[in-house]
């Protein structure tokens, strides 16, 4: 397991990006494996299961960087008391 860093990304074998890198430019499939620090099949699952925004160029798949945050942050588990 990775361990997180000061700057709120992954630490570990696969060197991150900062944020900055990201936040420029629509981001690839490979962005957004990198970013999320997840496989190819898991962002596949998630473009096909509509659980994230996505911009579409012909075969062409790109994302914002702001609309990815915004969708981790929905997927957030705040604590607290259960429901």
């Amino acid at each position: 397991m990775n361990k997180i860093g000061e700057t709120g990304l992954p630490v570990g074998k696969v060197k991150a990006k900062p944020v900055e890198y990201y936040s420029r430019r629509l981001m690839t499939k490979r962005d957004l494996e990198e970013y999320l620090q997840v496989s190819d099949r898991t962002v596949d699952d998630i473009v096909s299961q509509r659980r994230i925004e996505y911009i579409k160029f012909g075969r062409e798949v790109r994302f914002d960087f702001e609309t990815v945050r915004k969708a981790l942050a929905e997927c957030t588990v705040r604590r607290g008391k259960k429901k």
